[in-house]
C-alpha cells in the first residue's frame, strides 16, 4: 500500500461523514456545489446553534442525473445523491452524530429528515452490511430491542427487567 498504513486511513476516513436525502439543486456545477455546501451549513446550524464545526470540503457521491429541462413535469426526479462532508477532525464528526442522536430523543420530528453515518472502508461496509441483515433476520424472527454496537449485534435489556 505504497507506505500508507490502515490507521492512517482510518484516521483520515474518521473525519469524513456522509449526509443522505439532502434536496439536490439543478442548474450549472458550481450553483449546485455552492447551494450543497448552503445545505449542509444551515443542517449543521439546526444541531450547533452555535455552529463551531469547521467544513473542509462538500462533494456529491456519484453522477448527476438531473438538469434536463425539457423533462415531463410528471417524470419522477431522481434520488438525491449522498453528500459526502469533510470536516476538520474526528471529533467534530463524533459532535454531529451525538447531537443528532440527542435531537432523535428529544425532538424527532426536527430532525426526521436527517440521515447521517460515518463514512466507512469497502470491508467495513460490507460487514456493516452483514450486520444490518442479521439484525432484520432476527426482528423478523421475533426478537426484540436489537442494535448494532461495534461488529456486533446486541439486544438491549428493557428497563424493568435491569439487574
Amino acid at each position: 500500500m505504497s507506505g500508507i498504513s490502515k490507521q492512517q486511513i482510518y484516521d483520515q476516513n474518521n473525519k469524513y461523514m456522509i449526509i443522505y436525502e439532502v434536496e439536490e439543486a439543478s442548474g450549472p456545477a458550481e450553483e449546485r456545489k455552492e447551494a450543497d455546501e448552503n445545505e449542509v451549513s444551515k443542517l449543521f446550524e439546526e444541531l450547533l446553534p452555535r455552529n463551531e464545526i469547521q467544513i473542509e470540503g462538500v462533494y456529491r457521491l456519484g453522477k448527476y442525473q438531473g438538469g434536463d429541462d425539457d423533462q415531463e413535469e410528471n417524470a419522477q426526479k431522481p434520488k438525491p445523491r449522498p453528500v459526502k462532508v469533510v470536516l476538520q477532525s474526528r471529533k467534530d464528526k463524533d459532535v454531529l452524530i451525538r447531537k443528532l442522536t440527542q435531537q432523535r430523543k428529544n425532538n424527532p420530528e426536527k430532525v426526521k429528515h436527517i440521515k447521517m453515518s460515518s463514512d466507512r472502508a469497502k470491508q467495513e461496509r460490507d460487514q456493516y452490511k452483514k450486520l444490518r441483515q442479521e439484525l432484520e433476520e432476527r426482528t423478523n424472527k421475533g426478537e426484540e430491542n436489537l442494535y448494532i454496537r461495534g461488529d456486533k449485534v446486541l439486544q438491549r435489556t428493557p428497563k424493568g427487567q435491569q439487574k
